[in-house]
């Protein structure tokens, strides 16, 4: 499994606004080939500062996502909905074989 974190600052008056794109998105990707889940969470110290957080079967799939119009979306959501946003890829952990 292959997750994407997405750490962001909202701006404050456009706080909800991103928050509805982003549960507006979530139905949208389940459509997507290899996409397993999503999720949003909140700062509990900060209402503003939020991280989604998305699951993928294969690198592959999240690739090709990223290559995306609802990606693309995505991140022309974070220029106008946010002051600060970093992505991160977690690739997932290679299958190990062991020796018998």
């Amino acid at each position: 499994m292959n997750s994407m974190t997405i750490t962001m600052q909202a701006i404050p008056a456009r706080r909800h606004e991103l928050l509805q794109t982003l549960q507006d998105l979530v139905p949208l990707m389940h459509r997507e080939r290899g996409f397993i889940d999503a999720c949003i969470r909140m700062d509990s110290g900060d209402r503003n500062r939020l991280t989604f957080i998305e699951k993928w079967e294969t690198q592959e799939t999240l690739g090709t996502y990223m290559e995306s119009d609802l990606f693309h979306i995505l991140r022309g959501a974070l220029k106008l909905l946010t002051s600060f946003s970093e992505i991160t890829v977690y690739p997932g952990e290679q299958q190990r074989r062991e020796p018998i």
